[in-house]
Formats: C-alpha cells, structure tokens, sequence
C-alpha cells in the first residue's frame, strides 16, 4: 500500500512538472509572438510613437492580454533589444564553432558574414535604432551587449594571435574593438542609406581592410 503511494506521489509530481513546463513554453511562445509584434510596431510608428494597443492589434491580442507579459511599453522595447542583441552574439558564436578549422582568414569573414546576415534580417529595426532615440535607460543593456559581441570576436582573434596569424603585440581587446568597430561603421553606412548597400557582400572587404590595412604601400 505504501508503494502503491508513493508511485502515485511520483506520478502526481511528474504531471505537476510537465503542466508547469508547458505552460512555461506556452508563455514564452506568446512573449515571442508579442516582440516579433513590438518589432514591427516600433519600425512603422517609431520608439516614442508606439502603444501598447498599437503592439496588441497587431499581434491579435486584448491589449489587457498584453499587460500579463511586459508591464509597459519600455519593457516591452527593453526586451526585444535584449533578444535581438543575444541573437546577435550567438549568432557571432555559432559561425566561429562552424568555422573553427577553417583557415583564420576565412573564420573572421565568418562572423563578419554572421554578423551582417542578423542585421539584414531586422534591417528595419537596426534602421530606426541607428536613427538614435534610444532612451537612456536601455543604452546599458546595449552595452553590456556590446562587451558581449567583443568577447564572441575575441575567441577567433586569439586563436590567430596564438598561431602567429595576428600581431601579438596588440591586446586582443584592442583589435576586437577595432573589429568590432569597423563592423558598426559600415553597418551605419548601410542604415543612411536605407538598405541599398548589399550589407553581407560586405564581410570579406572589412576583414581584409581590418589584416591589411587600406594602404598599397608596404
């Protein structure tokens, strides 16, 4: 009997935990739903312009609906430039992993590539950010994010460092900052010029400029 109770217990907890975790899933596939929504909102109606009402009709929801997930519209814009900027960074890390025999030169193009390929694919969004307006209490999280994204180059320039591909004089840090810099540079190019550069056609041009320099002196 006591056995017999115990399975029960067992199996009682087993479905409490999986009720939980589908519903842990359901909630994050509606806060998905809901960013992807605030994404295009915020591009057609500008960061200041948009409402929550504006985010809830556009994702089919009660606008009441829309406050159980994000408590306010800055929440809301906190949180799609915090899945935006880690989609960033992973992407950043997962083309280094792909590419981690490749020859270095080819391993940067690779997160140079990665890079331009998430900016392309919310071109909208990077547009409007680049127009600044950022209000100040987000700028934080982008630039944790920014430490981030330079700690994600940071691996493939030191393996090019440590192989002799690199100057070794200069700190990591350094030239992931300069990189990195180059990378933000031409992706503000292409954002005043609202797309027409082809951004990932881009990639082998700033990796080349980055081992070389512009020079044809020696």
């Amino acid at each position: 009997m006591k056995l017999n109770k115990l399975n029960k217990g067992a199996g009682g907890a087993a479905r409490s935990r999986g009720r939980a975790s589908l519903k842990a899933q359901t909630r994050q596939l509606y806060r998905d739903r809901i960013i992807d929504a605030a994404e295009q909102v915020f591009v057609k109606r500008g960061l200041a312009g948009t409402r929550m009402s504006d985010v809830a009709a556009e994702c089919g929801l009660a606008t009441g609906t829309l406050y159980n997930y994000f408590a306010n519209r800055d929440t809301l814009l906190s949180s799609l430039l915090e899945r935006r900027l880690d989609q960033l960074v992973a992407a950043v890390g997962a083309a280094a992993e792909a590419e981690s025999t490749a020859p270095h030169r080819d391993r940067l193009v690779a997160v140079v590539r990665a890079s331009f390929q998430h900016f392309e694919s919310h071109r909208a969004l990077f547009t409007v950010l680049a127009g600044g307006g950022i209000p100040g209490k987000h700028m934080r999280r982008c630039m944790d994010a920014q430490r981030d994204y330079q700690a994600a180059f940071a691996e493939p320039l030191g393996r090019a460092a440590a192989d002799g591909f690199l100057r070794a004089d200069i700190p990591i840090s350094a030239q992931a900052d300069f990189l990195t810099g180059a990378v933000h540079g031409v992706v503000r190019g292409w954002a005043r010029q609202e797309g027409a550069l082809n951004l990932v056609d881009q990639a082998q041009a700033v990796v080349d400029l980055f081992l070389r320099g512009a020079s044809t002196q020696p």
